[in-house]
């Protein structure tokens, strides 16, 4: 239902806009579900939850990597920095 009748698109948009946001002002699954059912969606909230969980595990993981390079540190290097203090 979600990728059939275009819903998947619509919270794929919402979950990409709000990846960009602090957590906590996130939309929860509970949030999509009402805003879907405002549009006229008529499916159950766990295929809501489904459809995000998949999303999440397949596209949250390329979002992470794009903005952030790993650091790797090989064993017994060190890097130091002895700034000037001011003094």
């Amino acid at each position: 239902m979600m990728y059939d009748e275009g819903w998947g698109d619509i919270v794929s948009l919402w979950l990409e806009e709000d990846y960009r946001l602090p957590k906590k002002k996130r939309r929860s699954n509970k949030n999509f579900l009402e805003l879907l059912k405002g549009l006229g969606f008529l499916g159950p909230y766990g295929t809501v939850c489904n459809f995000v969980q998949e999303w999440k595990s397949t596209h949250y993981q390329n979002l992470l990597s794009a903005g952030f390079e790993h650091l790797a540190h090989p064993p017994a290097e060190a890097q130091l920095d002895f700034g000037n203090n001011g003094s």
